[in-house]
């Protein structure tokens, strides 16, 4: 899950079926977060009932075993004893006794001390409180000072560590043979030691035979398999046992019932209010609550709040180079039929005005809502092309041209009736190709005839869906080829000069992709601009965190990348994956037609400031660099799941449902002001110039924490979602503007961060009402605008602007010259 960098510890989740190793060289202390389990140490051959909040300690070389009921769930920090050693060698002779389950609750006081330190060092750990690995050593060395403080004892030193390590290969080899007949002459060829020094050697340093260890392992797993329904004679062979008598032979000896009470015993553990995942409204688990609530109750001293200070140094006569401001080529309006909405149509109105895109992108123009085609009783095809008339002409008055997405599939022509959203999308091949070619034919003969050709030219068209829906299994990618491919000729048919996209992919399958250039090549259908969509996604095995990533029927099986920078890193991604297919694909456009923080739905970060910090980040630092980068999307009204009854839900949009703009639409009218000449650039600052102004611009973004990346949060509800982000601390600005005219100028800030700028905070500020009334609404609209200050600076060749910003807080300070 989580190991410092030199290996002195690591933190590791332990869950149902998870077989922990029998023993180990590191010291291990375990919290039980939720469910009911069972340990069994060799001390006394004794097994525990272990339960909710029971926190206890593993010993360096204590054979063990954790089993957990079917929804159990804990956390262990492993400890390795050259840490421990290097922070007190007198740890070498001491062990920790620490067994919170064998006391009352009235004598959990000492616990719940490692239970506050645990939970401070995990929570160091998880949001990344510190970049200097130093904060999150001291607070496991706290913990470790606690341990040996109250729980620690004397114990004999028989060089028993030091004979368990030369027999870790024999039992390493015991844990993955333990199903086969191992006897001391295979461990012996295995390890290389004598048969003689093995036998010897478990019973001085294991303090039990072989044969017993042996035996012992193999309980372990058959106390696993009796949690399921397998019979006894099964699970014996399974578990390595020679018969089910064997099995029970062993059971009565190690744990003085038979597997069947033994069985019968779990079906008798009381159901505790925690057994089922405790998850938010919004689909996210609460696993580590019982956990972190120590550390939010933990009375430490208040710690200074050290602020990180930026020192800028700019010439305002030096221009890096001019800027095009391609994130402003395109956004993305959901589906067609929304554009029909009347309050759909303010938001783009309102955008467009504040900020000015070139194109609006819709998907879903041959969806059945849209009634574009249709067959009679008799099969016969029929077109109707009303509703897509309607939403052209919409764009078109808004001062955009359409980017039309041509997809999903109509149901009358669909081969399956898949719906993979809420919606009337049909996510299909067609059952006759040929049905849609002619669709795609009249379609382009009813555009070109009540827009004309010049007109179409200066549109964008998508021959279909993402190629990547196929890796969902929707379809299969040879299907995508001839849907795509026949769909590129009919565009291409009407007018060679019209320009068309494609195939929308996150490159998280590069087979895939070098298959369709290869499909593009051989079919002559290569697009104009190669598009790449980026959802901030990632694949949960892939970081390899050790984190659950916990699952709603809402979103897709992706977990929040923990990259930073993950647009910029996918771009050159793209450059070197177009350059290595050389012909056709090499010096591709490359637009972004969908981009967002993450892939969920309900994300209730999506509504906070976090968002506007999000939003200038990746826009300053990704400045010009695509041909366009479509942000998704303009509005929360998107019907691919169910609505949402409340107006701060977490959708996508910039705007709520009902029509406030959040703080990510604000901070695109703040962007929107970039001059076109670019004067710096850095972490956290981008400066431009125009004729007459200067802007910096600046943000102190947070990223998403460990636990949180995963849809795992301690603490987020509709009113608190400020506690999932990475530790971070105010940043101060300090700028030098070198060749400015001597005199006095006007300083113009602008500011969104909780204090103003986010409809969300001031949503909170107003109690948070629900349903929220008329007036309500037209307050949220006045009071979601930016903070706004102006005062003027005295310039003497050189001026100075100093700037402070809390987390998720941006800025925009213009400065006439």
């Amino acid at each position: 899950m989580g190991r410092n960098i030199n290996g002195e510890f690591e933190f590791d989740v332990i869950r149902h079926k998870d077989t922990a190793a029998a023993w180990s060289q590191e010291l291990k202390v375990i919290f039980v977060l939720r469910g009911n389990g069972w340990l069994h140490t060799e001390e006394g051959d004794r097994t525990y009932a272990i339960s909710r909040e029971d926190i206890f300690v593993i010993n360096s070389f204590q054979m063990h075993s954790v089993v957990l009921e079917e929804n159990g769930l804990a956390i262990s920090l492993s400890l390795s004893p050259s840490f421990l050693a290097a922070a007190s060698p007198e740890t070498e002779d001491r062990n920790v006794n620490c067994k919170s389950f064998l006391h009352e609750e009235e004598k959990q006081q000492l616990f719940d001390i490692i239970r506050k330190d645990l939970a401070l060092a995990f929570r160091a750990w998880y949001k990344k409180e510190s970049e200097l690995s130093i904060h999150l050593r001291s607070r496991v060395m706290a913990l470790a000072d606690d341990l040996y403080r109250y729980f620690s004892e004397n114990v004999e030193n028989t060089g028993r560590e030091s004979g368990r390590e030369r027999l870790r290969a024999a039992v390493e080899y015991i844990h993955r043979n333990y199903r086969e007949g191992i006897t001391l002459a295979d461990l012996a060829s295995q390890t290389y030691l004598s048969t003689s020094y093995i036998s010897r050697s478990f019973q001085k340093y294991m303090g039990v035979s072989f044969t017993g260890y042996l035996t012992q392992v193999r309980l372990f797993h058959a106390a696993l398999l009796l949690q399921g329904e397998g019979t006894v004679t099964e699970i014996a062979y399974e578990s390595g046992f020679s018969s089910a008598s064997a099995l029970i032979d062993a059971f009565k000896q190690y744990r003085g019932i038979t597997p069947g009470q033994y069985r019968r015993n779990l079906g008798k553990r009381p159901v505790t209010d925690n057994a089922e995942e405790m998850k938010t409204a919004e689909g996210f688990s609460m696993a580590f609550v019982s956990l972190m609530k120590y550390a939010d109750k933990a009375e430490e001293a208040a710690e200074p709040v050290v602020t990180g200070v930026c020192e800028i140094s700019v010439s305002t006569g030096i221009v890096k180079r001019q800027l095009r401001h391609t994130w402003k080529t395109m956004i993305n309006a959901g589906y067609a039929r929304d554009l029909l909405n009347a309050s759909m149509q303010n938001q783009i109105l309102d955008i467009q005005k504040s900020v000015g895109f070139r194109y609006i992108r819709c998907k879903g123009v041959v969806d059945d809502d849209m009634m574009l085609y249709s067959r009679d009783v008799n099969g016969n095809s029929s077109f109707n092309y009303v509703y897509l008339d309607q939403v052209l002409d919409f764009i078109l008055s808004a001062g955009a041209k359409p980017m039309l997405e041509l997809g999903h599939m109509p149901s009358a022509m669909a081969q399956k009736k898949v719906q993979f959203f809420k919606r009337p999308s049909f996510i299909s091949p067609p059952a006759e190709l040929e049905q849609w070619r002619l669709l795609i034919e009249s379609l382009m003969e009813h555009l070109i005839g009540r827009y004309g050709m010049e007109e179409l030219k200066k549109w964008l068209f998508v021959p279909w869906i993402s190629m990547d829906m196929h890796l969902f299994g929707l379809f299969v990618k040879e299907d995508f080829g001839e849907i795509y491919s026949v769909t590129y000729q009919e565009i291409k048919k009407a007018c060679r000069e019209f320009v068309i996209c494609g195939p929308g992919t996150t490159l998280l399958s590069l087979e895939a992709a070098k298959w369709f250039c290869d499909l593009c090549r051989e079919r002559d259908c290569i697009p104009d601009i190669f598009t790449v969509r980026s959802y901030a996604a990632i694949d949960p095995e892939e970081e390899k965190s050790g984190l659950k990533l916990v699952e709603n029927n809402e979103s897709f099986y992706m977990a929040v990348d923990g990259d930073e920078d993950c647009l910029m890193h996918l771009r050159r991604k793209v450059k070197d994956f177009l350059e290595a297919e050389g012909e056709g694909f090499c010096g591709l456009p490359v637009l972004m037609d969908e981009w967002s923080n993450n892939i969920w739905q309900r994300d209730l970060c999506n509504d906070t400031c976090y968002k506007s910090a999000y939003l200038f980040k990746s826009i300053m630092e990704n400045h010009d660099s695509y041909y366009g980068l479509g942000y998704f999307s303009i509005s929360d009204q998107l019907d691919e799941i169910a609505p949402a009854a409340e107006a701060f839900h977490g959708g996508f949009g910039l705007f709520t449902q009902n029509g406030i703009a959040k703080s990510a639409y604000r901070a695109m009218q703040l962007l929107s002001r970039a001059g076109d000449k670019l004067i710096a650039k850095g972490s956290g600052y981008f400066i431009t110039a125009s004729e007459n102004e200067i802007q910096i611009f600046l943000h102190n973004y947070c990223h998403y924490d460990m636990l949180y990346r995963y849809r795992n949060t301690t603490n987020l509800t509709k009113t608190r979602r400020y506690k999932v982000f990475q530790e971070k601390a105010p940043r101060s600005f300090h700028i030098q503007l070198e060749g400015v005219r001597p005199g006095r100028h006007e300083v113009r800030r602008y500011g969104i961060g909780r204090k103003g700028g986010s409809a969300y905070d001031a949503w909170i500020d107003m109690g948070a009402p629900e349903p929220m009334t008329k007036e309500e609404e037209k307050t949220l609209m006045r009071l979601s605008s930016p903070v706004y200050r102006r005062e003027e600076a005295e310039a003497e060749g050189l001026l100075k602007i100093k700037a402070s910003l809390m987390p998720h807080e941006v800025c925009l300070i213009t400065i006439s010259i």
